[in-house]
C-alpha cells in the first residue's frame, strides 16, 4: 500500500467488490477513498515510512529472539 501512497505503484482502475477487514481489497478500497488526502500532505508519508521501518525492526529483533530461544 506504501508503493501506492507514494506514487510507486497505480491503483487497480477497478475496486474489488467486497473485502475482509485487514485484507489488500479493503486496503485498496481506503485508498481508492483517501489517497487524496495523502497526496496533500506528503509528510504523513514519511511518517508512514517511518512507522513501518520501526515496526519491521522490531520483529526482526522478536524474530532474533524466538530464533535463539529455540536453539
Amino acid at each position: 500500500m506504501q508503493a501506492s501512497l507514494k506514487g510507486q505503484r497505480k491503483l487497480p482502475g477497478k475496486l474489488p467488490g467486497s473485502y475482509t477487514s485487514g485484507s489488500k481489497e479493503e486496503a485498496l478500497c481506503y485508498a481508492d477513498v483517501l489517497m487524496a488526502a495523502w497526496k496533500v500532505y506528503p509528510e504523513a508519508v514519511a511518517w508512514l515510512t517511518r512507522q513501518s521501518i520501526s515496526a519491521l525492526k522490531a520483529m526482526d529483533s522478536l524474530d532474533g529472539r524466538r530464533t535463539r530461544r529455540n536453539n
